[in-house]
C-alpha cells in the first residue's frame, strides 16, 4: 500500500478491515500493522578554506519529501539583526543545498544555521547547524612622524585573512575635540604586504596634539574586523596649509615662531609671475592659529597659485593651490571694478553700466573700498539710440510706464533714462521682448524684471551711477 495518508506522518500505522454481506451486514473482518520510516534528517554547513563560502546541505527526514528548503543563517554576535533566508537546490542524489556567501552577512565569529523544508503542506523545522568566521588580524599597527612637514604615517602589517584583503581603513581624528575632526582613510598596499597611509595635518584644522588611529581591514569575504589602534603627538612651528574652493582660499598659519603681532600673507598665481600680487594681513583666531582669507578674484590667471606667510616681516613658511578658470574674474568684470574703484557716491551705494559688454554691477562701500555685490546681464541702448555715458545720479523712480506694452519698476539715473524691466504686453506679465545681454534699447537700461525691483526698492536717490 502507497504512502498516501495526507499528512505523510512517519512511525507506525495500523489498518482495520470491514466487510460488507451480501444481506447488508456490515462488520469487523480483522486487522494488520506496520511501520513507514525514513532516513533521518542530516544538516550540514562546511566552511570554504578561503572563508567565503559556506556551503550547507539537508537530506533525509522531511527533506526527503520536500517540495523546497531554506536555511536561515544569522551571526550570534547581533542576536538575528542580520539573519538571511538562503534558498536550497536539490541536487540530482536527492540532497538540498546552498552555496552561501559570507559577504552576505560580513561578520566574523560563530553563526547558527537552520534548515525548514516545506513538506505536507507546511513549514517543518528539521534540523540546524553551525560554523565559525575567523576575524582579521593584524600584527603591528604602528605610526611615525614628521613634525616639519605636518603628517603622520600609519602602517598596518602582518595581516592574517585567509580571503585575502580588500581594504584597509585608518580613521584618524584628533584627541583634542573628541573625534569632531575624524577622517576615514584608505591605506595603500606596500611592496612587503603592509597597508600605509600618510596622514596631514591640514586635514584635521592643522591641529597639534594627539593623533588617534585606529586600523579596520576587510578581508575578500566582506568581514571587517579592527586590528588594531596607535597614537602619536605632532608639534607644529610654522606650519602653514590652505583650505577652501569656489573662488576663495583660506590661508592658515599655525604657531608660527616667535610670537608675532602680525602675520602677512602676499599671494599670486605663477602664470603671470607677480603681475597680480596681493598682500592679505592674517588675523589670530586663538590657540596660536592665525587666518588669512583669499579672493581669487583678486587673482589674473587660473591654475597654480602661491601664498608666502610672513611673520613680523620675516619669511616662515609657503604653501600653494590652484584655481580653476571660473573662479578667476573674468576681464569686463575686473575693468568695470578698476573703472569705480576711485568715484564717490554719497549714498554707500554705486551702479555701473558697461554698454558693450552689456551688463550692470552693483556696487557697496565708498571710495577706494567699493565691494561687487552683483553682475547683471542687460539690455543698454541699441547703436542708433545709445545709452548715454558719463557719471550721473540716480532720481525718482516709479511702479510702471508704456503704451502697447509695460515696462515694470523703473528707476531713472539721467532725464528720461532709466532702469526697468524688460517688455511685457501691456498690463500683464507676459513677456513681449524679453532681450537681455544685447544693445536693443531706446536709450534705457533694460532688466530682469526681478532685478529691476532689487534697484527699485535698495538703491537709494542720488546715488552715483557710471555708464561707459
Amino acid at each position: 500500500m502507497p504512502l498516501a495518508h495526507p499528512r505523510r506522518d512517519v512511525g507506525e500505522y495500523v489498518a482495520h478491515a470491514y466487510v460488507t454481506m451480501g444481506n447488508g451486514v456490515f462488520g469487523y473482518a480483522g486487522e494488520t500493522r506496520g511501520s513507514v520510516s525514513v532516513v533521518p534528517a542530516a544538516v550540514t554547513a562546511v566552511l570554504s578554506g578561503d572563508q567565503k563560502t559556506v556551503t550547507m546541505t539537508a537530506s533525509g527526514g522531511w527533506f526527503a519529501m520536500a517540495s523546497s528548503v531554506t536555511f536561515p543563517v544569522w551571526s550570534l554576535s547581533g542576536g538575528q539583526d542580520d539573519i538571511v533566508w538562503h534558498a536550497a537546490r536539490r541536487a540530482p542524489d536527492g540532497v538540498w543545498v546552498a552555496n552561501i556567501p559570507v559577504s552576505s552577512h560580513g561578520d566574523a565569529g560563530d553563526y547558527a544555521a537552520h534548515a525548514y523544508a516545506t513538506a505536507a503542506g507546511a513549514l517543518r523545522f528539521g534540523g540546524q547547524a553551525a560554523f565559525s568566521v575567523k576575524p582579521v588580524s593584524a600584527k603591528v599597527v604602528s605610526a611615525t612622524k614628521n613634525d616639519g612637514a605636518g603628517t603622520v604615517t600609519v602602517t598596518v602589517s602582518g595581516i592574517s585573512s585567509p580571503s585575502g584583503v580588500a581594504r584597509v581603513m585608518v580613521p584618524t581624528w584628533t584627541a583634542a575635540g573628541g573625534q569632531d575632526d575624524i577622517v576615514w582613510y584608505d591605506a595603500v598596499r606596500q611592496g612587503d604586504g603592509s597597508y600605509r597611509v600618510t596622514i596631514p595635518a591640514y586635514r584635521h584644522n592643522g591641529e597639534a596634539g594627539s593623533y588617534v588611529s585606529h586600523a579596520y581591514v576587510t578581508g575578500g569575504n566582506g568581514v571587517t574586523s579592527f586590528v588594531g589602534s596607535v597614537s602619536t603627538t605632532l608639534n607644529l612651528t610654522n606650519y602653514v596649509f590652505v583650505t577652501g574652493s569656489s573662488g576663495s582660499r583660506t590661508v592658515w598659519v599655525r604657531n608660527p615662531a616667535g610670537s608675532p603681532s602680525r602675520v602677512q600673507v602676499p599671494t599670486w598665481s605663477t602664470s603671470g609671475g607677480q603681475d597680480d600680487l596681493t598682500w592679505y594681513s592674517a588675523r589670530h583666531v586663538g590657540g596660536g592659529l592665525w587666518r588669512a582669507d583669499i579672493s581669487c578674484q583678486n587673482l589674473l590667471h587660473s591654475g597654480g597659485c602661491v601664498s608666502h606667510v610672513y611673520a613680523d616681516g620675516r619669511f616662515i613658511g609657503s604653501t600653494s593651490f590652484s584655481v580653476n578658470p571660473s573662479e578667476v574674474l573674468a576681464p569686463k568684470y575686473r575693468a568695470m571694478n578698476n573703472r569705480v574703484a576711485l568715484l564717490s557716491s554719497p549714498t554707500g551705494y554705486l551702479v555701473a553700466i558697461d554698454n558693450v559688454n552689456c551688463f550692470i554691477g552693483i556696487y557697496k562701500g565708498s571710495r577706494g573700498n567699493w565691494t561687487n555685490i552683483a553682475y547683471w546681464s542687460c539690455g543698454p541702448g541699441a547703436p542708433r539710440t545709445p545709452t548715454v555715458k558719463g557719471l550721473y545720479s540716480v532720481g525718482t523712480r516709479g511702479y510702471v510706464f508704456g503704451s502697447g506694452y509695460s515696462c515694470y519698476y523703473w528707476t531713472q539715473f539721467y532725464g528720461n533714462y532709466l532702469f526697468h524691466s524688460v517688455l511685457y504686453n501691456q498690463g500683464t506679465r507676459v513677456i513681449q521682448d524679453g532681450t537681455l545681454g544685447r544693445q536693443v534699447s531706446h536709450g534705457c537700461v533694460r532688466l530682469n524684471i526681478d532685478h529691476a525691483k532689487w534697484i527699485y526698492d535698495n538703491i537709494p536717490s542720488r546715488t552715483t551711477v557710471l555708464s561707459y
